[in-house]
């Protein structure tokens, strides 16, 4: 009996440690592929203005082998005016698979919560020290006035679709 009582904190430790791996190792499974911006949003009130509607954000994540690998990469890929700029990231699901911090190799690290995540849609929020477009100028008036931006703390909220 006494022996049955020493096992219990070792079979509670492994079902934890076993949990906490299929839970990342889900997340990463479902974030594999591409997906394509639906929906940002700001918790600053932030304004959209016309110019800076019409980007287009593809994300493309690479698995990882959970145990195996301590991160996978992420390719962003973002269209503004038919001109694509593309960033590539490492990035790392947190043990819970409710998260994932990406990074630039450098000192640039970017920490998503995940809200939602299917196979067919994702829900992300972060928040980070942003320009924020307090005033869409008038980019008709003469002379032109562009917008007006300030350096705020922001939550941003972003929706995804699979490619």
């Amino acid at each position: 009996m006494k022996n049955s009582f020493k096992r219990i904190p070792i079979l509670l430790f492994t079902f934890f440690i076993l949990t906490a791996c299929n839970k990342e190792k889900a997340a990463v499974n479902k974030l594999e592929g591409t997906w394509n911006l639906v929906n940002l949003s700001a918790s600053e009130n932030s304004l959209v203005c016309e110019a800076m509607s019409e980007e287009f954000i593809i994300w493309t994540f690479t698995a990882y082998t959970v145990g195996d690998q301590e991160t996978g990469a992420l390719r962003e890929a973002i269209t503004i005016d038919l001109d694509t700029n593309t960033e590539l990231y490492d990035y790392s699901v947190n043990e819970d698979g409710d998260g994932f911090t990406l990074s630039d190799g450098s000192s640039i690290v970017f920490d998503y919560r995940i809200l939602n995540l299917t196979r067919d849609g994702l829900e992300v929020e972060t928040t980070i020290l942003s320009e924020v477009v307090t005033d869409c100028g008038d980019i008709t008036a003469n002379p032109p006035v562009g917008p007006t931006l300030e350096n705020r703390m922001v939550t941003f909220t972003s929706s995804w679709a699979r490619d």
